[in-house]
This record gives structure tokens, C-alpha cells and sequence, in this order.
């Protein structure tokens, strides 16, 4: 259901809840120095809501929602746009409330799709743009003058978190109060870091928060920034309510079988992943099955129908049910800044089967000692294998990966690094420097 628009209160006050991890004095010890409250935070990202699909827009969400949870006063600046796949006006401006949080949408810019589409093509080929064809490319993508307009006018009243690197709500927004933004990138090898633009935009803010170590090191190695990356981690629910067998009754499985959930697309890997299970298949006539969900398209060669079972969108029940179920995961893609699947699985005790191209997740299954990763066909067939025949292996990795998530990924320690991070780069106390002074321009 589309939530409704409420009354728009523009200057409500950004007093701390009751709860706030940022600490308040208490009441009857007066003398006791006390850390000054918060600035409000708010998270900037191109849409926003329920049900939405790609980590960035599912990591922002939750963050927000269990800061919101915690006390701390948090908001979302968005577009009216409904998501990545329709750039258009969805919803109406206003200011909207979701599970409590205020969430206020900005109309998008018209722009001319035909001019972005054609320098984006040029993009992903790895073709040099002239400095024309950089500035089209964020001046064409999507844009919203009010969201602008509202960050340059309330630039002293939060401290903004912009996410993900790649869309001009990012770019342009954290343009207009530096040291009062942080980006949350999202950072992986990809064509979009060689403009120079976004570089400098990632150059400019107080910090970059990242999600793991990889994605730390690729920022240190082609950035040049002024304070260090600090890695926060994501949060990932120890849900106990699994029940593998259940799945294997609601979708009469009895084989084993491999889950590959997500958007199926190019970018993903996912033609990859059903080129190697095809090969496996020939070499291996077992009764092996690959199960996909998730949103996309993929082809499956004919003699494969019986194999690869295809689900769709799952319910969240039937997708941990899923992970429980599951010989293994696998997590093909080669573009991941955290990877919830590799989290979701392991909290199922599920081991897993990455791409080692892959920095991040392959530096997830060295940390926890839960998974495997393939560089060539070769690899893969040999991870499957493994796993088949040594089950006891196979349970004792996924209960290391399960302990990896328990020991780094719980919300209440993800918080507390994330607060922690803002109290020492809030510059409350810091002198005052007017945008378009020399000062504020040198930086």
C-alpha cells in the first residue's frame, strides 16, 4: 500500500528521544560532562520505501529504520521517483511518514533520457567522455532542483549521509554542505569511479562510511582523501524461526540443491552461474537442482528445465526457510560493497560459494573461514564437489560463518559504531565557515 502524504511541518524540532545512543545528561548528576546531543540525520538516496530492490536501497532502509528504533532522530530526503527502474514522478511531493520515519520527497527535474542513455553506453564500454559528455551524465541523470534547494537551505540543521555514490542526488547534493555530509559509497571495481567528477565529490565530504574492509581499500588506493574511510559493517537479524524442511514441503524439494537468490541480470553474474551449472550437469548427470529468486530475467537452456527452478519474489519466511534448505549458496556477482546473501546464508548455517573477483565476499569467506570461492569453471565444478562429499566440512563452515555474522553483524554493535562515527565528525563545535567564503572553498 502507498503510504499517505501527512501534514508538512517544516521546522519541527530536532530534539534527541528518550533512548538516544548519543547519551544525554542524566537528571540529578549535574556535574558530569556530558557529550552535546546529535545534529537530526538525515539519509539523502534517489528513492525510497518498502520492498524496494538493490542492497543500497535495502541497507539504507534498515539503517535508518533501526536508528529511528534506537531514538535517534532520523529522516530521509528523496525523490518522488518510485525506483532505480522508473525515474519519473511516482509519488507525490510531500512529506510522507514510513514505520515512523519522516521521509520528505522532492519532485524530479525533467531531463533528457536519449543524451544520458547514449554517454552512459559509452560508459560501461570504457570509452573516454570529453568533459561535455562527464557533466551531461550528472546534469542528465536523476535530478531534483527542490532536494537541492531543501539540503542548501537546511545545510546546518542535519548531518547528511548520501548513498550510493553513483546517482546526482549524491553528487550534486553533498556539493552543497561538505562538512556536514558523509557518503555512504558503495564502492566497487566499476567503470562510473574513472570520471573525475565523482571522485572529487567523494574527495570533498567529511568522511566516507564503508561497509567492508575491500571496499576501504579500493577508496585509499584511487582516492585522494584528506581523513581516513571508517568501515561500519551492516546489521543482519539472528533469526531462530528457520525451518529448511518446510521449504523443502512447500516446493516439494527433495534433492540438493543450490540457492542463488537476487536479481537475475548480467551485472550479476547470473548468466554465468547457469553457464557453469549447465556444464556441472553434463559432467555430473546427478539430481542436483540450482533455485533461483528474486526479481529479473534469465535464460534457461532447455535441457536444464527440470533443474533450475526459477521462484521468483520470495516471502522473507520462505527465503531463510530457503537459505536452511539449501546445500549451499552461491553469490555469483563480481559487484558487491557488503552482500546481505552471503549474511542470510550463514545465519541459516549455509555455506557459501563466491566469485573470487568478487574482494568483498571472497574477503568474507577468508574472515570466516564459511565459504568457498571459484575464478573459473574448473573452481566452481571443484566447490560443488566439495561440498557434496564432505558434509561434516560443510556444516562446520557454515557454522563459521554464522559465528562471523553473531561476532560483527548484530544491529546493537552496528549502531554503536555508526553513532560513535558521527559524535566525533559532528562539527557543531567547529568554526563557522559561510559557504562561498575562501575558507569554505579551500576546504
Amino acid at each position: 500500500m502507498t503510504p499517505k502524504p501527512r501534514v508538512q511541518i517544516e521546522d519541527q524540532s530536532p530534539g534527541i528521544r528518550e533512548g538516544d545512543l548519543s547519551g544525554q545528561r542524566r537528571s540529578g548528576s549535574p556535574l558530569t560532562p556530558q557529550p552535546p546531543a546529535l545534529k537530526p540525520i538525515a539519509f539523502v538516496i534517489p528513492w525510497y520505501g518498502e520492498n524496494l530492490i538493490g542492497g543500497a536501497e535495502r541497507a539504507c532502509r534498515e539503517l535508518v529504520e533501526h536508528l529511528h528504533q534506537k531514538g535517534i532522530t532520523t529522516e530521509v530526503l528523496t525523490t518522488c521517483a518510485r525506483d532505480f527502474y522508473l525515474w519519473e514522478n511516482f509519488y507525490a511531493e510531500g512529506t510522507y511518514e514510513i514505520h515512523g520515519v519522516t521521509v520528505r520527497r522532492f519532485e524530479v527535474d525533467p531531463r533528457d533520457q536519449r543524451c544520458f542513455d547514449r554517454i552512459n553506453l559509452k560508459i560501461l564500454r570504457g570509452d573516454p567522455l570529453t568533459v561535455d559528455e562527464a557533466q551531461s551524465f550528472v546534469e542528465e541523470m536523476i535530478n531534483s532542483r527542490g532536494l537541492y534547494d531543501y539540503i542548501a537551505k537546511h545545510r546546518e540543521r542535519y548531518l547528511f549521509i548520501f548513498t550510493p555514490y553513483l546517482f546526482s542526488t549524491t553528487y550534486w547534493g553533498s556539493w552543497m554542505a561538505p562538512e556536514n555530509s558523509f557518503i555512504i559509497p558503495c564502492l566497487h571495481e566499476e567503470n562510473y569511479l574513472n570520471l573525475i567528477g565523482y571522485r572529487r565529490a567523494l574527495e570533498r565530504v567529511r568522511r566516507l562510511i564503508l561497509y567492508a574492509e575491500p571496499e576501504k581499500q579500493l577508496a585509499e588506493r584511487i582516492l585522494d582523501l584528506k581523513r581516513e574511510p571508517v568501515v561500519l559493517g551492516l546489521g543482519v537479524d539472528l533469526r531462530a524461526d528457520v525451518d529448511g524442511s518446510r521449504f523443502r514441503e512447500k516446493f516439494s524439494l527433495k534433492e540438493d540443491f543450490i540457492f542463488c537468490p537476487g536479481r537475475k541480470l548480467p551485472e550479476k553474474n547470473t548468466p554465468l552461474l547457469i553457464d557453469y551449472f549447465s556444464r556441472y550437469k553434463a559432467r555430473y548427470p546427478t539430481p542436483l537442482k540450482l533455485v533461483l529468486s528474486g526479481g529479473g530475467e534469465v535464460s534457461i537452456p532447455e535441457a536444464l528445465r527440470q533443474d533450475v527452478l526459477d521462484l521468483g519474489f520470495l516471502s522473507e519466511t520462505d527465503k531463510y526457510d530457503a537459505f536452511a534448505a539449501a546445500t549451499l549458496t552461491c553469490q555469483p556477482s563480481v559487484h558487491e560493497s557488503f552482500s546481505y546473501v552471503l549474511m542470510e546464508s550463514w545465519v541459516c548455517k549455509t555455506p557459501v560459494l563466491v566469485h573470487a573477483r568478487c574482494a568483498v565476499t571472497s574477503d568474507h569467506c577468508r574472515r570466516s573461514q564459511g565459504g568457498l570461492f571459484f575464478q573459473s569453471y574448473q573452481e566452481f565444478e571443484e566447490g560443488i564437489r566439495f561440498f557434496l562429499t564432505h558434509p561434516d566440512l560443510r556444516r562446520r563452515m557454515g557454522e563459521n560463518g554464522h559465528r562471523y555474522v553473531a561476532e560483527n553483524f548484530q544491529w546493537d554493535r552496528v549502531l554503536e559504531r555508526f553513532v560513535a562515527i558521527l559524535r566525533a565528525e559532528d562539527p557543531a563545535h567547529r568554526p563557522h565557515r559561510k559557504p562561498g567564503s575562501l575558507a569554505y572553498l579551500a576546504g
